[in-house]
């Protein structure tokens, strides 16, 4: 995967980075995204289920479920890893969020024993 996409000014919070992560898409598409769902509510910090609301209304072939922790991850594989109050997406065994836009290996990820919750995505055909 490559960096996410990002200017200047766009929002800096995780959950846009995820979901631009998750679409390829620039940070200030997911924000406007996520301002179809939220009107002028300000995107801070937001409740991650929403990333799902808006994968399957952008793209009906969007699936996930829950796994768990002990997950082998393979290749191809993506994930979407919430963390307490914190929100990031695994691609090709990196992790991307708003604080690691370029992609760090999961086995550098400090914060990899404080996941919550594992969700995999892919697409149907």
């Amino acid at each position: 995967m490559e960096a996410i996409q990002r200017s200047p000014t766009s929002n800096t919070f995780c959950v846009p980075a995820a979901l631009a992560a998750l679409l390829d898409c620039h940070v200030d598409l997911a924000e406007a995204l996520l301002k179809e769902e939220l009107g002028d509510q300000p995107i801070t910090g937001i409740y991650y289920p929403l990333i799902f609301k808006i994968l399957r209304r952008v793209d009906p072939t969007f699936r996930w479920t829950e796994v768990s922790q002990t997950y082998r991850q393979t290749h191809n594989e993506i994930y979407l890893l919430y963390f307490d109050g914190h929100v990031g997406v695994v691609k090709d065994k990196c992790y991307f969020d708003n604080q690691q836009p370029n992609g760090k290996p999961m086995t550098e990820h400090p914060y990899s024993k404080k996941i919550r919750q594992i969700f995999k995505i892919w697409k149907t055909t």
